[in-house]
């Protein structure tokens, strides 16, 4: 199997190997290589439990796509048959530095999201980004909305929307380490703007003022007031994101944070205390 973009091929071997040579004047020549047996393990594990397939079933991930996008990254889908005749796809992007895969889309993941969809849109992170592209592609060849659909149904309305709450905020936190992951700062300020509507609709004040902290590089309640060391926080990656991506901190909360804060009134006060702020750093 075979892909090809302006300058690179990329070739699958029977063993699982793969090899990107980039094609020059003079032939062929090697860029780098490895192997797609990790992720296709991986997939393995990570869906065993969730759609009924066990690991002494004969039934392995496939290969789906396996293509160099035009932001050069080196693009695998793998599709996996599931217990009731549909199938589950994962996406990955190869990190040339870490010499590995990351699984960047599950179309089995985060199925209760107010922002999934199985549907082609460019309504929720961007048209042209690779994680937007990735996402297209696993999500419309997935087939799991039925069984999420039983399973929502099965919950009380009070379960239904603290799952959906949850599932969104995580749905949003995974987007936007994936976007720092790709290096898309485009869709890393489109994803951030669609977790500030999501805790504004909710009002969930402490949350947006602790983003607004972490953007801005305030300390936060994580710090150790014992040995006055700050603990490592769980969203290392918005604030390392906005410095790996270029992006302007103020910019992002003004752009993307604060008209989203606007719309809820109880959110009125909080939005004022930040503008202000804003204005004094």
């Amino acid at each position: 199997s075979s892909s090809s973009s302006s300058n690179f091929m990329v070739v699958v071997t029977s063993d699982g190997g793969f090899r990107v040579y980039e094609i020059l004047s003079t032939g062929p020549k090697l860029a780098y290589k490895g192997s797609i047996l990790p992720p296709m393990q991986h997939m393995c594990l990570s869906c065993g439990n969730c759609i009924g397939h066990h690991s002494n079933s004969h039934q392995q991930p496939r290969l789906a796509r396996i293509m160099i996008t035009e932001s050069n990254h080196l693009m695998l889908i793998l599709a996996l048959p599931t217990a009731s005749s549909g199938r589950v796809l994962q996406g990955f992007v190869y990190n040339r530095d870490m010499e590995s895969w990351m699984r960047i889309s599950d179309s089995s993941a985060f199925l209760l999201s107010e922002y999934y969809t199985s549907l082609p849109t460019s309504k929720y992170g961007g048209q042209n980004g690779a994680l937007s592209k990735l996402d297209k592609l696993v999500y419309s060849g997935g087939s799991a909305m039925i069984s999420a659909k039983h399973m929502f149904l099965k919950l009380s309305d009070n379960e239904k929307s603290t799952s959906r709450q949850i599932v969104t905020r995580s749905h949003c936190e995974d987007r936007l380490a994936c976007s720092v992951a790709l290096g898309s700062a485009a869709e890393f300020e489109i994803w951030i703007s669609l977790y500030a509507r999501h805790l504004a609709f909710i009002g969930d004040a402490d949350t947006l003022r602790f983003l607004v902290d972490i953007l801005l590089g305030v300390p936060t309640s994580n710090s150790n007031s014992a040995g006055g060391n700050e603990e490592p926080s769980c969203w290392w990656f918005v604030s390392i994101g906005v410095q790996c991506l270029g992006l302007d901190s103020k910019r992002i909360i003004r752009k993307s944070i604060l008209p989203e804060m606007s719309k809820n009134r109880a959110l009125q006060r909080l939005s004022n205390e930040l503008a202000m702020e804003l204005d004094l750093v």
